[in-house]
């Protein structure tokens, strides 16, 4: 009968990965954070050194080195400038792979999220896909600051994305400060995609006074409920302006719900369309409070705070696709955060230890589909 250590050998060597040895323990401690993260639903390391013992089966081991252990992870070069690339990757192949591509919409999301732990700053302009309502993550970077993203962030974004996942023909959605003219060209002739965004009711008024339309008019009928439109042309593009009123406004000046579009579709569905944006809000708080408090990164080093958001990425995927397979069990009433609650109680049993873990991985998946590639 094969020991422990010898079973997670065996296991680890089932992954077939391409990597050099040293980068194969890597790996592993890969794998142990993953179910740290999980189980203790938190990802920072003073948080985490305790379980490392738990799941590697070290007990007898001082938890001051498990968190060394953790350090040094998060300090290699290979860690910092490689395998961050092979997470999402890795991610995104499991989630084509395995989830049902008639159900895959075509819908992007861009949103960011911001937040300061103690003088470091931290602003995740992230991209995500559209899957039976749920939200999944597909590239993200770090802006490091406070404001909102700029004309070249946001492309650079794209740009970097698309090298993931194919782009061409998708319908992005945003709202108030994703906007611009250069932005929207850019949308259109060199990304080739559609868009759904909000603008403010100050955006482009005077751009629509100035072509003879009436933009007083149009908010008026917005404000009495109707669901109106004016034409809008900006630089060579010409584009769709819709407006109605909101029906569950947060703030005062929240009153509108003013679009800006270049799809030929109905009124109503580019409404439709819009609304999916608040889900992202929900994934947010996936990722933070009700699921991994990654509020909690403490590292200042951008390098190291772009892999543990990898690396919460992957643990969210896999609670939503986990979720999702047991869709038809979930009876809760907020539909979204219950599939995602569903899949984390899924697999939370199987992070106890981490020989446990990779025999449900390698049950689950096909391991030549989710093993690291190098990038």
């Amino acid at each position: 009968m094969k020991t422990q250590q010898q079973l997670l050998v065996s296991l680890l060597d089932k992954f077939k990965t391409d990597l050099p040895k040293s980068q194969q323990t890597l790996l592993k401690t890969l794998f142990v954070i993953i179910c740290s993260i999980i189980v203790k639903e938190n990802v920072n390391l003073n948080k985490l050194k305790n379980q490392v013992g738990v799941i590697a089966d070290k007990n007898q081991t001082l938890a001051n080195s498990h968190y060394r252990r953790l350090t040094r992870f998060f300090d290699a070069l290979f860690c910092k400038h490689q395998l961050w690339k092979m997470i999402l990757k890795t991610v995104i192949q499991q989630l084509v792979s395995t989830l049902d591509k008639r159900k895959m919409s075509k819908y992007l999301l861009l949103d960011g999220t911001s937040w300061e732990f103690g003088k470091t700053k931290f602003h995740f302009l992230t991209l995500s896909i559209v899957y039976q309502g749920i939200i999944v993550p597909i590239f993200f970077i770090n802006l490091a600051k406070k404001g909102c993203s700029d004309h070249l962030e946001r492309k650079r974004l794209l740009l970097m994305a698309n090298c993931l996942y194919p782009l061409k023909g998708m319908t992005l959605i945003a709202d108030r400060e994703y906007i611009g003219r250069q932005w929207f060209s850019d949308l259109i002739e060199q990304f080739e995609l559609n868009f759904v965004i909000r603008i403010s009711e100050t955006d482009y008024k005077l751009d629509l006074q100035n072509q003879g339309k009436s933009y007083a008019q149009l908010l008026k009928k917005a404000r009495k409920g109707k669901l109106v439109e004016q034409t809008l042309t900006l630089g060579n593009q010409t584009l769709r302006m819709i407006a109605t009123r909101n029906q569950t406004p947060e703030k005062q000046d929240d009153s509108l719900i003013i679009l800006i579009t270049n799809l030929p579709l109905k009124k109503q569905k580019i409404l439709s369309i819009y609304k999916l944006r608040w889900q992202i809000e929900c994934m947010f708080k996936c990722l933070k409070s009700n699921g991994f408090n990654v509020e909690m990164i403490a590292f200042k080093d951008k390098k190291k705070i772009r892999l543990i958001f990898c690396i919460v990425i992957a643990c969210y995927v896999l609670c939503v696709s986990e979720g999702l397979k047991n869709f038809k069990k979930i009876t809760v009433r907020q539909k979204y955060e219950s599939i995602f609650r569903k899949g984390y109680s899924l697999i939370s049993k199987h992070c106890q230890q981490l020989v446990l873990f990779l025999e449900w991985c390698l049950e689950k998946y096909n391991t030549n589909k989710i093993r690291p590639k190098p990038a």
